[in-house]
């Protein structure tokens, strides 16, 4: 997982040791911030902002309806195959 600075010490700590990932955090300048004049464009982040766009696309995701984290992650699931199966049979 990509993650920026604000995720790091514990929060990091607890993703590497309960879901068992790979957490990097990037310390150089992240997306929308000017370095040295020029805007600077973090190297994934079209991919987080276009797997964001397509979950917002789901009425169940839109907002946050969800009481339990598992059932948010069910949902999250749902949307990204129902997305690959209207990719798959197009």
């Amino acid at each position: 997982m990509y993650a920026d600075k604000t995720l790091g010490g514990h929060f990091k700590e607890q993703l590497e040791t309960i879901y068992d990932m790979r957490v990097v955090i990037w310390t150089n300048p992240v997306s929308n911030h000017l370095a040295d004049g020029k805007l600077v464009i973090h190297k994934w982040r079209w991919v987080v902002e276009r797997t964001i766009s397509w979950l917002g696309n789901n009425r169940r995701l839109a907002k946050d309806y969800e009481r339990t984290l598992l059932s948010a992650r069910s949902f999250i699931w749902i949307a990204h195959i129902r997305r690959t199966i209207k990719r798959v049979f197009r």
